[in-house]
C-alpha cells in the first residue's frame, strides 16, 4: 500500500512519498515461496528480477524456527491434505516475519504508513508475538503525522487503557482527528458520542 496524497506538489509531501515507496517497495514485490518436500526447505522466487542472498537468507533463517513444529508433525500425520496446510501456514508466516523485521528496519525514517503498519502487525501478533507497547507507540507516532486509522487505533488503546494510561479525553480527542480525516469508523463513533453529548457537536 502506498500512500498517494493530494498536496503532491509540496516539498515535505514528496520526501514523504520517497520513503514510502522504498519501504513499500518490498512488500508490493512479488514474490513466491516453495516448501522442499524433502529436506523442509524453503526457496524464495522473485517475480522479474534477480534473486536476494539477503532475502533468502532470512528465508531460511525464519523457516528453521517456523518448521520444527512440522519436522516432529511430519512422522505422525498421514493426511497430506494437513500436511499441505501446515506448510501453507509456515510460508504465510514467514512472510510476515519477513515483513515485519523490514518496516522495523525502516521504520525511524518517519513515514506515517510505515509506523501504521507496524504498529498493526504488533497488536495483531503478525510476523512474532503481540507488542502492544509497540502498537501504542508507532499508532501515536503516525497518528500525530495526521494517519487516520491510527488515530482511530491510538484512541481507542487510550480508551481501554491498553499498554498504557487510559484516558478519555485523548479519545474523543483522537476519535474527532480520525473522523475529520475521513475514517468512516471513526466518523460513526464520534457521531454516536455527539448524540449522548451535545456539548462534542
Amino acid at each position: 500500500r502506498i500512500n498517494d496524497d493530494n498536496d503532491s506538489g509540496s516539498e515535505n509531501n514528496t520526501k514523504s512519498k520517497t520513503v514510502n515507496i522504498a519501504c513499500y517497495s518490498f512488500i508490493n514485490r512479488k514474490a513466491s515461496f516453495s516448501f522442499d518436500n524433502v529436506d523442509l526447505s524453503f526457496r524464495v522466487t522473485w517475480e522479474g528480477c534477480s534473486g536476494s542472498k539477503e532475502l533468502e537468507s532470512r528465508v531460511n533463517e525464519s523457516a528453521k524456527v517456523l518448521s520444527k513444529p512440522l519436522k516432529s508433525l511430519k512422522e505422525k500425520i498421514k493426511d497430506n491434505e494437513r500436511i499441505k496446510e501446515l506448510k501453507d501456514d509456515i510460508v504465510k508466516r514467514v512472510r510476515e516475519r519477513l515483513i515485519r523485521e523490514y518496516l522495523l528496519e525502516n521504520i525511524d525514517k518517519g513515514d506515517k504508513d510505515t509506523q501504521y503498519e507496524y504498529a498493526l502487525m504488533c497488536y495483531e501478533g503478525k510476523g512474532g508475538g503481540k507488542d502492544f507497547f509497540a502498537s501504542r507507540k508507532y499508532f501515536k507516532l503516525a497518528a500525530q503525522q495526521g494517519h487516520a486509522r491510527s488515530q482511530l487505533k491510538y484512541a481507542y488503546m487510550c480508551l481501554e487503557g491498553l499498554a498504557g494510561d487510559q484516558n478519555n479525553f485523548i479519545f474523543r480527542e483522537y476519535i474527532k482527528k480520525s473522523a475529520d480525516n475521513g475514517d468512516l469508523e471513526a466518523q460513526g463513533k464520534y457521531k454516536m458520542l455527539c448524540e449522548k453529548d451535545k456539548n462534542l457537536a
